[in-house]
């Protein structure tokens, strides 16, 4: 269970059901992520706005590269729940992707362009000496060939996923149950070093 109490939809009323049904109108489920925080609905409407426009709105990034970001990110942080919920998407997005299959981690070895590998070296460097990003950084993506609005784009999506892995394991989220999770949670190398979470539906 989530570490906070939840609200089930056929329990929903007002403007809980309201931010219910406007996920629903762009995901086939409530995500685990968004339900937590039901119980704030402000938080849970601005939250899902905020997750659309940095990973499905137009940018330079394909959505397979925002994945990546997102999968790296969690997996630096050692997110159970990130970690397997993006290694999962990008699988989606690239059925072939190593860097899937390796959990986010060892990205420099995971068959990707020098452009993507510069990419994910920012973002595991803000991730986790985030004030000691200059100029020269910035610089360095820009030379791998990521425009500047390319740079905005990895600096939110690596800053949404440090903040998302926080929400996740700071409330609980539970893994949705019956998708082979399970047995992946197996295979995280940081397996031992977190307090693995349950597998769940929250809304």
């Amino acid at each position: 269970m989530a570490f906070v109490r939840t609200v089930q939809y056929e329990d929903a009323a007002g403007e809980m059901k309201d931010c219910y049904d406007a996920i629903l109108r762009h995901n086939l489920r409530v995500p685990n992520l968004h339900a937590v925080s039901a119980i704030r609905p402000e938080i849970m409407e601005t939250l899902a706005a905020h997750l659309r426009a940095v990973m499905s709105e137009r940018s330079g990034l394909t959505r397979a590269e925002k994945e990546m970001v997102a999968t790296v990110v969690s997996a630096l942080s050692k997110c159970q729940y990130g970690t397997i919920e993006h290694a999962e998407a990008l699988r989606e997005q690239e059925p072939e992707s190593r860097l899937s299959r390796q959990f986010g981690e060892n990205y420099r070895d995971a068959g990707l362009t020098l452009k993507q590998v510069a990419m994910l070296e920012f973002a595991d460097f803000l991730t986790v000496t985030p004030s000691r990003v200059s100029q020269a950084h910035v610089d360095s993506l820009r030379d791998s060939g990521w425009s500047d609005e390319d740079v905005v784009d990895i600096v939110h999506i690596t800053s949404l996923f440090n903040y998302l892995v926080r929400v996740a394991d700071g409330l609980g989220v539970e893994l949705p149950p019956n998708r082979g999770q399970e047995e992946i949670t197996q295979q995280l190398s940081f397996r031992d070093d977190i307090v693995l979470k349950p597998f769940g539906i929250i809304a």
